[in-house]
C-alpha cells in the first residue's frame, strides 16, 4: 500500500532491499535524500544504525505496518506523466551503483505492454517471483495491483517450491 500512495501522490518512490550491504543503503539514501524512509518494523533499528553512521540528516522512518489503513492513503493528485515515479539503483557490476530514473509515462507504458503479453484481470492469482528492489520485479508488481489481481509473495526465491507445498 505505501508504495502505491507513494506513486499515487507523485512522490519519488526508491526500493532497497535491507539485506543489501552497509555501505550500498548509505550510499543511495546520501544520493536521493529521501525525506521519507518506509521500512519493516522490524528493520527500522538497523536501518537506524546504518544511518546514524555517516548520514548528516536523517530522514524520517514509517513503519510500513502503520500504513495498512485507509488513513495512510493520500488523496489522489494530478501526476504529470514525464514525473519521475521511481528510481532503481543497479546491482553496480562496473563498480559503484547507479541511479535509473523512470517516469510514471515509463511505468504506465511498461504495464500496458506487459497486459499484451500476458493479459491478467481481478480474479486471477499470480505469484511475485522477483522482489520489489528488482527493477523487473517492481514494474511486475505494479502491473499486477493495476490488474486487480491476488498476488502471492513466497519466503524468498529459493523457498518457492516450499512454500507452494506449504501454503498450496
Amino acid at each position: 500500500l505505501p508504495i502505491l500512495s507513494i506513486l499515487k501522490t507523485g512522490a519519488v518512490y526508491i526500493p532497497v532491499d535491507p539485506a543489501y550491504p552497509k555501505e550500498r543503503i548509505r550510499y543511495i539514501v546520501s544520493v536521493v535524500k529521501p525525506k521519507v524512509i518506509f521500512a519493516n518494523a522490524s528493520d527500522i533499528r538497523e536501518i537506524n544504525g546504518i544511518l546514524a553512521e555517516e548520514i548528516s540528516v536523517i530522514p524520517k522512518i514509517v513503519e510500513v505496518e502503520r500504513c495498512l489503513t485507509r488513513d495512510c492513503v493520500p488523496q489522489e493528485v494530478i501526476v504529470d506523466a514525464e514525473d519521475t515515479a521511481y528510481i532503481i539503483f543497479t546491482s553496480g557490476t562496473t563498480a559503484q551503483s547507479k541511479a535509473v530514473m523512470l517516469s510514471q509515462k515509463n511505468i504506465a507504458s511498461d504495464i500496458y505492454a506487459m497486459q499484451l503479453v500476458e493479459p491478467l484481470t481481478a480474479g486471477d492469482i499470480t505469484i511475485a517471483f522477483l522482489p520489489f528492489h528488482h527493477v523487473f520485479g517492481s514494474t511486475c508488481i505494479i502491473m499486477m495491483l493495476a490488474s486487480g489481481v491476488a498476488i502471492s509473495f513466497p519466503d524468498g526465491i529459493r523457498y518457492i517450491a516450499q512454500n507452494l507445498k506449504e501454503y498450496g
